[in-house]
């Protein structure tokens, strides 16, 4: 029986949680239907996005397509990688001054969307509601009755009514939590799934042991940026006597790293491969998750896998996944301060009612977000998504 063809399209990149929520899906639906990934930026073949799976997918990226199929694209493409020591891959120089000013870049990119929608049988669309080119990707899906699907990343504040219209089109949203949901509703009437997230080293993070002993380790995994608040939790961190560890990247990698370099509290692993985030996990006790601003985060489903305490803000899906838990910890997400209090209580939280709550995240992890639950829901939305 021929499977049907399905598009991940969206900006997608080498390390970004995007990326992985990108594989989670295609994962999700490899063994039921032909699945492609094309990024509208630039992407290599050492994406999250396609760790493991590049030998069952097809990927590519728009500056790619155009890179082969235009000779003097490309002799323009591979002068501004001269330019710029070839840094990155040779494609990812076409979008430059002279070809966006002389060979209409953008007008060919979005001739080069058009020709691959036509192929697919279904679009997913991974993506912020401002991201580029969603309009025109939903209304030649339109068009061509081509079933569209918006898995929202990012907390959605509001929808412009410029888009309200268009949003529409839309065949389904999938959003990680009912408060998106609820956040979209407000301005737009939308048929919706509510899907979460798994973690890729469910079998690794679920072996690692739940023991917990003081003085408690606290880590940070994420990208190191403003919205994160993370060098108020590194500077907190330095200020006492408390073992912080960090990994991730980001623009503000090196005031971390400043930061760290001047505590003996603060560890700075640098970028953790998503293969390896186990060892970051059993070498804390406790997560913080300080965002601002947040969808998921991903880091929360794999601290519950791991059986690890975690110190939140009330942001993205956290209060939902951690809502049959009495003993929650949150803090202000306008004052990172109010930490303190959470790390005094922790302090005189006996192991044995640490371990206790450890598992209970554990068990609402396997109940709700494990690769299992979450697979089967992608395959049978999107399956519903196709048949309607």
């Amino acid at each position: 029986m021929k499977k049907n063809n399905i598009l991940i399209f969206g900006p997608f990149g080498d390390f970004g949680g995007r990326d992985v929520e990108v594989n989670i899906i295609a994962r999700a639906l490899l063994d039921q239907y032909k699945v492609d990934i094309v990024s509208s930026e630039y992407m290599t073949s050492g994406s999250f996005a396609i760790k493991d799976i590049a030998y069952k997918v097809s990927y590519t990226t728009l500056d790619e397509i155009l890179f082969d199929n235009s000779i003097l694209i490309r002799i323009l493409a591979l002068l501004n990688a001269c330019k710029h020591g070839f840094k990155n891959k040779n494609y990812g120089y076409v979008s430059n001054q002279f070809s966006k000013k002389y060979l209409d870049y953008h007008s060919k990119c979005k001739q080069v969307l058009y020709d691959l929608l036509k192929t697919y049988d279904l679009v997913i669309l991974p993506v912020q509601l401002s991201t580029q080119f969603l309009k025109e990707t939903i209304l030649f899906c339109s068009d061509n009755n081509i079933k569209i699907v918006i898995r929202t990343t990012g907390t959605v504040f509001n929808v412009s009514k410029n888009i309200n219209s268009l949003l529409k089109k839309v065949d389904l949203f999938i959003h990680h939590s009912k408060s998106n949901s609820d956040n979209v509703t407000k301005y737009l009437r939308h048929n919706y799934k509510i899907i979460d997230q798994c973690t890729l080293k469910e079998k690794d993070l679920l072996q690692l042991n739940i023991n917990k002993q003081h003085p408690l380790r606290y880590g940070y995994l994420g990208r190191l940026s403003e919205e994160k608040q993370i060098l108020q939790i590194s500077q907190l961190f330095a200020d006492i006597d408390v073992p912080l560890v960090i990994a991730g990247d980001g623009p503000q990698k090196e005031k971390v790293l400043s930061i760290a370099k001047n505590s003996k509290n603060v560890k700075y692993l640098g970028l953790i491969d998503s293969h390896a985030i186990d060892d970051f996990f059993n070498e804390i006790d406790v997560l913080i998750i300080a965002s601002k601003e947040e969808t998921g985060p991903l880091v929360g489903v794999e601290a519950m896998a791991a059986g690890k305490l975690i110190v939140s803000t009330k942001v993205g899906a956290m209060p939902e996944r951690l809502e049959p838990i009495k003993e929650s910890f949150w803090f202000d997400i306008e004052d990172v301060k109010t930490l303190l209090p959470i790390i005094d209580q922790l302090n005189q939280t006996s192991v044995k009612d640490m371990e206790a709550i450890a598992l209970k995240n554990r068990k609402i992890y396997l109940d709700k977000y494990s690769e299992h639950n979450i697979f089967n829901a992608y395959l049978s939305a999107i399956k519903n998504c196709i048949k309607d």
